[in-house]
């Protein structure tokens, strides 16, 4: 499968810091997913994405954001059928059950690439640089009979043997409470335990058979089940229950860089998991996050080496940077050098000390030849001081030539010419040391807009000289290697001037500021910048180095155990600790900041990070504009007559409520267009059905006739718009506002500000 290298980048998506570890992981769990449906489609067995996995693909297109792992499941009889032609998975591969793994106890299977971590160079090339296992969880959903007295009995059972299995183990298994209560077990369901092995596995074996005991095809029942649930949680929590018909049809639903099956009936599917599922909860979920956590853990304890890992301590807070100087320090040092050598020059003349004189001088033109290269990896070869210290050196020579051949008319002319020298070098250092220099480094024109404000600030200064440094970054193995370079000057505002880093030396310059945007240094998992523009490797060459956060997260609150993970990543980083100053988006992630490192580095640093940590309103990111660019074939229904512009609605039609609601949905829908038809003069339209609309369709004869019919009115009344899922790049920033049913496309709108209002198909 193919991912685009910055596929693998950090990335805030909806609020939620998503570092590139967590998306190597994601990219090796559809990995496994899209082995799994191999295996699946070559043996007709229906899979669907399930839990987080569904709910990510109906609300976010993909994972969602603070999610670690991957769920799909099938009905029963497909699991069966499944699980027995899991030989065909590729080599290596392992499916975990109750029934094969004597260790596991989940009652679902879990099918994973390996169940090792491995560094080996191939492994990693092959498996997008994760190191550790990785795979996707496989529930079955269990069959309900209709008769609720059966089916009452089998519940009975199901809590005994569960609440037997959770308090046996293999500590406990022959005490006589533990054995008093698998006999009971071994009574109600006339089965008997091997006494020698695991007893808890042995119970969930008979679980597992007891979930399964009205399987259509495998037991023998009378009547036909009409609902299926995940049994683990029915039992517990008496959800998770749905009608056998929303699994009944197959959608395709975009999710990451492909596609998964989900029930056709998605709405009613997440309103029995999750309620109001379009709502938010960034941190949910129930297990250990990253599922990788503790694998990582082991990979440390056994590495000479793991550069992801960055520790400091209060100490190193206080270690002191030994600073260059700036280049125009050495050139006043040597000009009040030149100038006391002017004086000695004239007394030892006066002496007619000759020999001390060329001695004088020759030492002079040592150091003047040693400062003229510092001016030269500064200034340049054309600039002034360059030039005065050449015509200087000049001087100086034929003075010492003309000391030498006594011919005192020349020796008095050289000696005024270097005095006239030294008075304009003296203007020249003058003006330099005016002058403020301010270095930007970027690696990523996405990312200017957090310079932005702030170099607007300085640029309007005439004695600041700003400098914009884009430079090269890498992305890098597992290792730590670098794999590829990438280096584009293109997409920077056309008002920002770049500097190449070859044409900029910064330790000649050694800028008042240098402002950085990375703060990884070598830490970060998926990419680097160029090691030379590391901040421990700038911090000695400026007199104030400042970090700016240049990504923006929602506010963190404490209690968000899965946002403070995500935000140690990026806070606990070199260039935190070697930055003189640290600039962040909002007053509340200066709080994130300095709770997180307070944390870890001590109560003492508190006062320290209070100062260093900064958000100054100025200097905040401005919104990103909107880049509205309507359509040609679009502006006839959008712009009236006078060029004036209509509010723009996207009237978006999901799979969910047409599948299930058939004509009562296409009346509604039908009616909705009728109330912005007689709208039109104000409200443009976009009426944008779900691709995969049309396919499950051709399972409803009567809804897809009733709704083929409407579309083809709306499009020959030609008073709106009709848009296809390729026109999605084109209507958030088009469309002022949201009408219809739950989508990905919600998230978007919301996120942008824009108006939401989800269609009631009841109202």
């Amino acid at each position: 499968m193919y991912f685009p290298d910055s596929y693998f980048e950090d990335e805030v998506r909806e609020g939620f810091y998503v570092n590139g570890m967590m998306k190597r992981a994601w990219a090796e769990q559809m990995e496994v997913l899209c082995e799994v449906d191999r295996v699946c489609r070559k043996h007709g067995i229906k899979w669907f994405a399930d839990c987080g996995t569904l709910l990510g693909a109906v609300r976010h297109g993909g994972y969602i954001p603070w999610d670690d792992d991957l769920d799909i499941c099938m009905l029963r009889d497909d699991y069966v059928k499944f699980l027995r032609v899991t030989s065909e998975l590729p080599e290596g591969y392992m499916v975990l059950t109750v029934d094969n793994t004597p260790d596991y106890d989940e009652m679902l299977a879990r099918v994973v690439n390996s169940n090792k971590i491995s560094e080996d160079a191939q492994w990693l090339t092959n498996h997008h640089q994760f190191p550790f296992p990785a795979g996707i969880d496989v529930f079955p959903l269990d069959y309900l009979l209709p008769d609720k007295e059966e089916e009452s009995e089998r519940g009975h059972l199901i809590s005994v043997v569960s609440a037997v299995s959770n308090r046996v183990n293999d500590d406990n298994q022959n005490t006589e409470e533990m054995q008093k209560l698998v006999e009971d077990v071994e009574s109600m369901c006339a089965v008997k335990f091997d006494r020698s092995r695991s007893l808890r596995w042995q119970l969930k074996q008979l679980l597992d058979k007891l979930f399964m005991l009205y399987t259509p095809g495998i037991s023998d029942i009378e009547t036909e089940p009409r609902e299926v649930v995940l049994m683990t949680y029915w039992i517990t929590d008496g959800n998770h229950k749905y009608k056998k018909e929303y699994f009944e049809h197959t959608i395709q639903l975009p999710f990451e860089s492909i596609t998964v099956n989900a029930p056709a009936m998605y709405d009613s599917v997440l309103r029995i998991e999750y309620g109001d599922y379009m709502k938010c909860v960034p941190g949910g979920g129930v297990h250990d996050y990253p599922f990788y956590k503790k694998l990582e853990e082991k990979l440390i304890e056994a590495a000479d080496i793991y550069p992801y890992i960055y520790e400091f301590s209060a100490k190193d807070l206080e270690k002191k940077c030994n600073r260059g100087r700036k280049a125009v320090a050495h050139l006043d040092d040597f000009l009040k050098l030149a100038i006391n050598a002017q004086e000695t020059v004239a007394e030892l003349l006066a002496e007619d000390e000759l020999d001390k004189v060329c001695d004088t001088i020759r030492s002079y033109l040592n150091t003047a030849a040693i400062i003229a290269n510092i001016a030269v990896a500064a200034y340049g070869t054309e600039s002034d001081a360059v030039r005065l210290l050449c015509e200087y050196v000049q001087s100086m020579q034929l003075m010492a030539v003309s000391v030498q051949e006594e011919n005192e008319e020349k020796v008095q002319d050289s000696y005024s010419r270097t005095d006239e020298i030294l008075a304009e070098l003296s203007d020249t250092v003058s003006a330099l040391k005016k002058v403020r220099e301010i270095v930007f480094i970027t690696y990523n024109a996405k990312m200017w807009r957090y310079y932005d404000s702030i170099w607007s600030s300085f640029i309007k200064d005439p004695d600041t000289s700003v400098t914009v440094i884009p430079i090269p970054y890498y992305h890098r193995a597992m290792t730590g290697d670098f794999l590829k370079e990438c280096y584009d000057m293109d997409g920077y505002p056309e008002y920002v001037t770049l500097t190449r880093p070859e044409d900029y030396n910064i330790a000649a310059h050694h800028p008042d500021m240098i402002f950085i945007q990375d703060p990884y240094d070598n830490v970060n998992y998926t990419t680097s910048i160029h090691p030379d523009f590391y901040s421990d490797n700038l911090k000695p060459m400026t007199d104030e180095l400042i970090y700016v956060q240049s990504f923006e997260t929602d506010d963190i609150e404490p209690d968000n155990q899965k946002a403070m993970f995500s935000a140690e990543y990026f806070v606990k980083a070199p260039a935190i600790v070697n930055a003189d100053r640290v600039i962040v988006p909002s007053d509340k992630m200066r709080d994130t900041y300095i709770r997180i490192l307070t944390e870890y580095a001590g109560e003492e640093t508190g006062k320290i990070w209070e100062k260093k940590i900064e958000s100054r309103k100025e200097w905040r990111p401005q919104a990103q504009a909107s880049s509205e660019i309507i359509p040609v074939s679009w502006e006839k229904i959008i712009l009236r007559g006078d060029g004036s512009r209509k509010k723009v609605m996207l009237y978006r039609i999901s799979t969910s409520p047409v599948a299930e609601f058939g004509m009562k949905a296409v009346n509604k829908i039908k009616s909705a267009l009728g109330v912005f038809y007689d709208r039109r003069e104000d409200i443009a339209l976009v009426f944008m059905p779900e691709a995969c609309l049309w396919d499950v369709l051709g399972d409803f004869e009567e809804t897809y006739a009733g709704f083929k019919e409407l579309v083809e009115e709306y499009k020959n009344a030609g008073w709106g718009i009709y848009a296809e899922d390729k026109d999605i790049n084109s209507v958030l920033p088009v469309c002022d506002a949201y009408y219809g049913d739950s989508g990905s496309l919600v998230q978007k709108f919301r996120r942008a500000g824009k108006p939401v209002m989800i269609e009631d198909i009841n109202i």
